[in-house]
């Protein structure tokens, strides 16, 4: 029967009673209620928002996997036509050029080929 009310409504049927309990149905089916944490079940808005941000100052705030703390590496260092080349000044419309250029899910390599 409800596949079938489902039909009618695709067919621009004005059964707005039928439209409304099913949003109202989706409704209900997308809300948290309750959330569990690292102590127990949150049921309150206020123990759930609080859940919610302890999970993301946890996301976000940490520090990052990757910490260099001391290098220890001996890097050569560039030669002075190299860093000239580096630091040389170039055109907005180039850049723009380049990234339009680009085919859309490839990122360009230095060969020029991808």
């Amino acid at each position: 029967m409800w596949k079938s009310r489902t039909k009618w409504v695709g067919k621009r049927d004005r059964n707005i009673r039928y439209f409304h309990a099913m949003a109202s149905s989706r409704m209900r089916v997308n809300r948290m209620d309750k959330i569990k944490g690292m102590d127990g079940m949150k049921e309150t808005l206020e123990a759930i928002k609080g859940e919610v941000e302890k999970h993301f100052q946890k996301l976000y705030g940490e520090k990052e996997v990757l910490e260099l703390i001391k290098l220890d590496y001996n890097f050569e260092k560039l030669k002075s036509d190299s860093a000239s080349f580096l630091e040389r000044s170039f055109k907005e419309e180039k850049v723009w050029g380049t990234i339009q250029g680009c085919n859309g899910n490839k990122a360009p390599r230095s060969d020029n080929i991808t």
